[in-house]
C-alpha cells in the first residue's frame, strides 16, 4: 500500500532505477526481460512517466541485488513504506550491524542504553543500563528479556520511582498508537490492547501524550531511593544510515541526566559493575 506520508522529490525512484540498473551492468533491455515487463516500461519508470507496484519495486530490488537498507530506500523513492525482512545470523550484514550496535553501547557509556525493537522489546543493553537495573529493577534483572513499556508501566520496573509516571506511559503509548495505524502490525496491536486494557492508564492519555513528546524522546522526574530527585532526558534513535529504516526496526535508546553534573556519578556506577547479563554482548 502506498504511503501518504511518504513525500519523494519527482524522479526519485527513476534516478535510483537507472543508478542501481548500471551499477550491475544490466540495459534497460535486459532489466525489463529479466522481470517479466516491457523496454518502453522500464524507460517510462526510468524517466518518471510511470510509477511502479510495489511488487514490482521488490522484484526489482531482488534482481538488482540489493541489501536490506537500499531495498527501503528503493521502497520509499516510489512512495511506499519500509517492508520488513528477516536478517539471516550468519550474514555479512547481520554481523556487521551487530558489530556496529555493540560498537554504540560501549560509546554511549555511562548512560544508560539498549537497543530495543518496534515493540519495545530489549535486544541488547550496555552495562550502565545493567547496573541500572539490577539497583532498582531486580526482578527485572533476573529475567532473560523485558519491554521498555513493562519497565515504565509496571512495579517491577522504574515506575514507584517515577514522578508522574501516568505522563510517561501516555508517551509511549502515542508513540504505539501510531505505528499501529501506520502499518497495521497485529504484534503492536495485541502490546496496545493489553496496555490500555489496565485500569490505571489515564482515560486522556492522547492529549497528555502529545505534550510530552518531542522530536527525540520525552522527559522524566524520578527519584531513586538513596538520591536526590532528577530529571532525565530519555532520547531514541532509529538504527540505520538514513531516514529510511532496515529491518529489523530497531531503536538506540539512551537515558541522559538533564543535569550534566550527575555524569560522575553514571561513570562510578559503570566501573563498579561485573554483573552479566543475557542481553549484554560485551
Amino acid at each position: 500500500m502506498q504511503a501518504e506520508g511518504l513525500r519523494m522529490p519527482k524522479g526519485a525512484f527513476g534516478r535510483l532505477l537507472k543508478f542501481w540498473r548500471k551499477t550491475r551492468g544490466l540495459s534497460q533491455e535486459a532489466l525489463a526481460l529479466e522481470v517479466g515487463s516491457s523496454l518502453r516500461h522500464v524507460s517510462f519508470l526510468e524517466t518518471g512517466k510511470s510509477l511502479p507496484s510495489q511488487e514490482l519495486v521488490e522484484k526489482l530490488a531482488h534482481l538488482l541485488e540489493l541489501n536490506v537498507r537500499e531495498t527501503n530506500n528503493l521502497l520509499a523513492s516510489a512512495g511506499f513504506a519500509a517492508t520488513s525482512f528477516a536478517l539471516r545470523p550468519d550474514s555479512e550484514e547481520h554481523h556487521w550491524l551487530h558489530q556496529s550496535l555493540v560498537a554504540t553501547l560501549k560509546g554511549l557509556e555511562p548512560y544508560p542504553t539498549m537497543i530495543i525493537d518496534q515493540y519495545g522489546n530489549a535486544k541488547m543493553i550496555n552495562r550502565a543500563w545493567l547496573e541500572l537495573i539490577c539497583s532498582f529493577a531486580p526482578q527485572t534483572a533476573q529475567t532473560a528479556d523485558f519491554n521498555l513499556v513493562d519497565l515504565v508501566f509496571t512495579d517491577k520496573g522504574f515506575k514507584p520511582y517515577l514522578i508522574g509516571w501516568e505522563d510517561t506511559v501516555c508517551a509511549l503509548i502515542l508513540t504505539l498508537q501510531q505505528d499501529v495505524l501506520m502499518y497495521q502490525d497485529s504484534c503492536a496491536s495485541k502490546l496496545l490492547q493489553r496496555i490500555l486494557a489496565e485500569g490505571s492508564v489515564p482515560k486522556d492519555w492522547r492529549q497528555r501524550g502529545s505534550k510530552q513528546m518531542n522530536v527525540t524522546g520525552f522527559v522524566t522526574t524520578i527519584e531513586l531511593p538513596g538520591q536526590p530527585r532528577e530529571q532525565q532526558m530519555h532520547v531514541f534513535h532509529t538504527v540505520g544510515a538514513t531516514s529510511f529504516i532496515s529491518e529489523p526496526k530497531l531503536m538506540i535508546y539512551t537515558i541522559y541526566p538533564k543535569n550534566p553534573k550527575s555524569d560522575p556519578l553514571w561513570h562510578k556506577r559503570v566501573a563498579s559493575c561485573t554483573k552479566k547479563h543475557p542481553l549484554l554482548p560485551y
